[in-house]
């Protein structure tokens, strides 16, 4: 754009001669640019930005603002999970996925989920091994792609005809619960805040053995001193016993575990639980559907709005109390 003199009478924007008989790009008069004075200013755009495109929900584990996300749409019932490596989480989650997959839990069915890539990471051992030659280990080792928070597997189960229930898992590493236990780390484990309900994992064949019962009981009482400690409001606990295919464990050998809960004011709940039946004769899976029903929240039992009618009603029916505010001057 041609930029015009402060002179009357200079046609130097028409004509590029300067009437002062000035250079053109550095006489006194020559009117400046508006990028001289000030910084460049954008134009408006012409169009407005489009809205953004749907995308398809993440499949994997929810990070926990996903999982807030769809906290936010409807209540799921989120449950802490704690215990050491090789205590069998990762194997519970393995088999309470392929029982409802294939529609094997009585009271549950399958219903929705949006981590079906994570399960079916997790679960992949498991679907690979046949009866003549299964594997040492079903599950592998849990390794998140970033250590500093967790991931949550959701699960959608139909209980009955009407009622679903969402339920959020996260499948943490055994070291996180170590260093809960022996270094006080508890920033990545906020979201027990919100739990309503935790199990803490232990294996079962471990508290059988009497070399390492001592040894696991201490754990475990060190866990829930570190909860009470860390939570402002304990959520029920439950003492996931696992391979119960390869015995049972006596009530003795679990009563420390509950009396340390107990003089701690805590609630807990025993279940003895069989992810995959490889010794025995118990049943994959045994005693998940137990475990699943100790999570399920408490519906209160309804008030009743009106009180029905009895012989101390004296004209057998019950009418609000209206009062007609009057007028003060």
């Amino acid at each position: 754009m041609a930029l015009g003199c402060a002179k009357d009478n200079c046609t130097v924007a028409e004509t590029g001669i300067c009437l002062a008989e000035n250079p053109p790009e550095t006489c006194p008069f020559r009117m400046k640019a508006p990028a001289d004075d000030g910084p460049v200013t954008s134009p408006e755009p012409p169009l407005p930005k489009p809205e953004r495109n749907p995308s398809l929900p993440h499949s994997r584990a929810l990070t926990p603002p996903l999982a807030q996300d769809l906290m936010a749409h409807r209540y799921c019932t989120l449950v802490g999970i704690l215990g050491d490596p090789d205590a069998g989480k990762t194997a519970a989650l393995v088999s309470l996925y392929l029982l409802a997959s294939k529609a094997k839990l009585k009271e549950f069915s399958f219903a929705d989920s949006r981590t079906l890539m994570a399960f079916n990471e997790i679960s992949q051992g498991a679907l690979d091994w046949n009866e003549d030659d299964p594997p040492d280990q079903f599950t592998q080792h849990t390794e998140l792609a970033d250590d500093r928070m967790p991931g949550f597997l959701h699960l959608r189960l139909r209980h009955g005809a009407e009622e679903k229930f969402d339920f959020l898992l996260p499948d943490l590493p055994g070291e996180w619960s170590q260093s809960f236990i022996d270094k006080d780390r508890k920033d990545r484990l906020r979201f027990l805040n919100r739990a309503d309900v935790i199990w803490l994992f232990m294996d079962g064949s471990q508290l059988r053995e009497p070399s390492t019962r001592q040894y696991v009981v201490h754990r475990m009482q060190l866990l829930i001193d570190r909860l009470r400690t860390s939570i402002n409001h304990v959520p029920p606990l439950v003492l996931v016993l696992t391979r119960r295919d390869s015995g049972e464990v006596p009530a003795s050998f679990i009563e420390p575990i509950v009396q340390e809960a107990e003089q701690q004011n805590l609630q807990i709940s025993v279940a003895q639980i069989a992810s995959f039946g490889d010794r025995g004769d118990v049943d994959p899976g045994y005693g998940l559907e137990a475990l699943m029903r100790t999570c399920r929240p408490d519906v209160p039992d309804r008030t009743p709005t009106w009180l029905a009618p009895g012989p101390d009603m004296e004209e057998g029916r019950a009418m609000l109390r209206y009062r007609h505010p009057e007028h003060r001057p």
